[in-house]
C-alpha cells in the first residue's frame, strides 16, 4: 500500500471516530453507576460443545502436601518411595495429584 493510501485510510479512521466527551472525568463508582455504561450480555453456549480432553487432576506442590498432610516436606521427599505417586515436571518440578494423595492415604486407613 501507497504511502498517501495509508495516510487516506488512516485519515478516514479518525474521521469516523465520535468526538470525546467534553464531561468532566469522574470517578469509577460514579461511572460504573451511570446509564451509559451497556449492561453486559448475556452469555450463550457455544453451538458445538468442544471436544474434551483427558481430564488433569489438582494438582499440589511438595509444601502443599505436607502441609495437608502436617509433615515436613523433608520427611515427604524421604519417603516418596513409599509415598504417593508424584509427577516430575519439566524443569525438575514436583507436583502430586490430589487424588493420588487421597488414594494412598486411605489404603493406609487403619480401623480398629
Amino acid at each position: 500500500m501507497k504511502r498517501e493510501e495509508m495516510q487516506a485510510k488512516v485519515q478516514r479512521l479518525v474521521d469516523a471516530m465520535p468526538e470525546p466527551s467534553q464531561e468532566p472525568a469522574r470517578g469509577v463508582a460514579a461511572i460504573l453507576n451511570s446509564s451509559q455504561v451497556p449492561q453486559a450480555l448475556p452469555l450463550e453456549p457455544p453451538a458445538t460443545p468442544a471436544k474434551a480432553g483427558p481430564e488433569v487432576p489438582a494438582m499440589l506442590s511438595r509444601e502443599e502436601v505436607a502441609r495437608r498432610l502436617g509433615v515436613s516436606t523433608r520427611w515427604l521427599i524421604r519417603n516418596a518411595a513409599s509415598g504417593a505417586d508424584y509427577y516430575k515436571l519439566p524443569g525438575g518440578t514436583i507436583r502430586y495429584s490430589e487424588t493420588d494423595i487421597a488414594n494412598w492415604l486411605r489404603q493406609r486407613r487403619v480401623t480398629d
